[in-house]
């Protein structure tokens, strides 16, 4: 429910009373209104403007991470681009200034839908070409820039002809943007905009070069996605895997783990890209999916583990025949992830190099439903038993100590009476 007016007008004038301190709280704290809403409140905008006259560093901070106010947005952006810094203090206060604003999320900016509208053309193509890590950072890891991540991630518009490894670079960064699993679907229609992204994260996997860098980027993005994707067609969708198939890479045998990218990426191209969509004679719609659990084909075993509802036995079977690939994909799947039995297999397989991806999706299940567990009880019963195991160890540890304590004790004193006895013959010897 938006702001009434009234309550507006007594916010505005206590955040103009209060310090810098309060202001930047409290800003950061206000829940954000309906983007149909932004436009119709220019009373948003006049306290935007009414702060950022008070001329203080740290309000201008504020403004400029909350404000939904594009225009606001772009003359902060612009003043702090065009500003001639003193000292080497203002040199770092109006280059993060720049970064608050590139990170703002406001989703009054959704209208926007190939780049952020308060950045001109030649700002953008500099971020873009040569900018610095935290402002690509921002820029990229903002889900407001919805049709900017759209063209990145089927390398069109600004990024057709960018510089391979700039552009893989850049795909790293947008890994970590949460629009990748943002779907806001409701009874009213579908979220186009998540469309969009599935449909484009689809189409990265066919035009990421088959190589070492376009693997690792690949896998960045598919690491991270949450739900199933569906490529646009069935020929698609094979060109898709063939492409990948045909690669002739050799493992580093050198690492400290067998490290394959090709059954890296034929597995997440399984699990999360395992289905596809078909159409008939008739213009209608159909899905269809490659999953098979007892196939020859890492893809397809995974596209099954994935997707299906697994028994205890099929889930030991399959990490017993696919180990790491098999536990990458059940992350995406709910009803592995909602059974706790599973879980605990899971936890106890789990190596530390997957923590941080078991993590994120028990992280973003626990954000779709409330009541989902995702603490990890077979990890804290092990934590538990490492930790009984050491107390126990240094108990005895400790009673050995004494023991040798006593020891040394005795041996002492069996050194101090041997001495005197000996002392005692050696003179009784000379008389």
């Amino acid at each position: 429910m938006s702001e009434r007016a009234s309550e507006r007008a007594i916010r505005t004038a206590t955040l103009m009373a209060s310090s810098p301190e309060t202001v930047y709280s409290q800003l950061r704290s206000f829940p954000r209104e309906e983007p149909s809403r932004v436009m119709e409140n220019p009373g948003l905008t006049d306290l935007d403007r009414a702060l950022l006259a008070r001329n203080n560093l740290l309000i201008n901070i504020a403004v400029a991470q909350t404000t939904q106010d594009p225009d606001v947005l772009r003359d902060i952006y612009n003043l702090a681009r065009t500003a001639v810094p003193s000292d080497e203090r203002q040199v770092k206060y109006f280059y993060g200034l720049r970064i608050a604003c590139l990170s703002n999320p406001a989703e009054a900016r959704i209208l926007a839908k190939e780049q952020a509208p308060f950045i001109n053309d030649d700002e953008l193509a500099r971020i873009i070409r040569d900018g610095k890590e935290e402002e690509t950072e921002a820029l990229f890891r903002n889900p407001a820039n919805i049709g900017l991540l759209k063209s990145l991630l089927t390398r069109t518009n600004q990024f057709a002809s960018l510089e391979e490894r700039r552009w893989c670079r850049l795909l790293w960064f947008a890994a970590g943007n949460e629009r990748l699993n943002i779907d806001n679907s409701d009874i009213h229609g579908p979220d186009m905009d998540a469309y969009n992204i599935s449909k484009a994260i689809a189409t990265l996997a066919r035009v990421v070069p088959v190589s070492e860098l376009g693997a690792r980027s690949l896998i960045s993005v598919l690491d991270r996605v949450h739900s199933h994707i569906f490529g646009e067609s069935k020929s698609h969708h094979a060109e898709m895997l063939d492409r990948w198939r045909a690669w002739n890479y050799e493992p580093k045998s050198e690492r400290e783990w067998s490290e394959d990218l090709k059954s890296e990426v034929l597995a997440l191209l399984g699990a999360v890209i395992g289905s596809y969509s078909t159409k008939d004679a008739a213009g209608k719609y159909s899905s269809g999916s490659i999953k098979s659990f007892d196939s020859a084909d890492l893809s397809e075993r995974c596209a099954s583990y994935s997707i299906e509802i697994l028994s205890d036995k099929q889930v030991e079977s399959a990490y017993e025949r696919d180990h790491e690939y098999f536990l990458r994909s059940v992350f995406v799947n709910s009803s592995v992830m909602w059974n706790r039995a599973h879980r605990n297999f899971i936890e106890e397989h789990l190596p530390n190099r997957l923590f941080w991806r078991y993590k994120h999706h028990c992280r973003l299940f626990k954000k779709e439903r409330s009541d989902f567990d995702d603490k990890m009880h077979s990890a804290e019963l092990r934590e538990q038993t490492t930790e009984t195991i050491l107390i126990e160890r240094i108990a005895s540890l400790e009673a050995h100590v004494a023991r040798l304590e006593g020891w040394i004790k005795s041996t002492k004193s069996w050194v101090v009476w041997a001495s005197i006895i000996l002392a005692g013959i050696i003179i009784m010897v000379r008389r």
